[in-house]
């Protein structure tokens, strides 16, 4: 007897890879991950450009009242700047921190946030108690630039 002849069979083919994964449209996770980054650099873009227009608001508000008090006016000018870096310190930090501020109390701050000891030891001192007493002379230039370097360093 003779065996049954073996069933032909048909040609191989190579292997099949699968097809790659597409790279668009990516999936859900990439488009919150990338809303939130758009959220996110967004909020830092804006809060960057609000200090930068309290900057700019302040010294420009400085320049102003050092144009308007002629150089017989050095109290009215030491009065209008410690006004306004009241004004700029209500704005950047909490109210509870720097409304009660006054005396040596607020020059201390002053030095503190703006890391420099010209309000407590320079001629940022007569916005304390001299500034109130009447006593002391103010030395306006001086002053101003304090000021100028107090607003900028907060403000940054």
């Amino acid at each position: 007897m003779t065996a049954p002849p073996a069933p032909s069979l048909p040609p191989l083919h190579d292997i099949l890879q699968p097809e790659g994964v597409p790279v668009w449209p990516p999936g859900p996770g990439v488009w919150i991950a990338l809303a939130l980054l758009v959220v996110t650099a967004g909020t830092v873009l804006y809060g960057i450009w609000q200090r930068g227009r309290l900057r700019r608001g302040a010294l420009r508000e400085l320049t102003a009242l050092r144009q308007r008090c002629g150089d017989g006016e050095a109290d009215r000018f030491a009065l209008g700047v410690s006004t306004l870096l009241r004004r700029v310190a209500l704005s950047r930090f909490p109210r509870q921190q720097v409304a009660s501020l006054f005396g040596g109390a607020w020059l201390q701050f002053l030095d503190r946030s703006g890391h420099t000891d010209a309000f407590t030891h320079g001629p940022g001192r007569f916005l304390g108690w001299r500034l109130w007493s009447g006593r002391g002379a103010v030395d306006v230039d001086a002053l101003e630039r304090v000021a100028r370097a107090w607003i900028t360093t907060v403000c940054r």
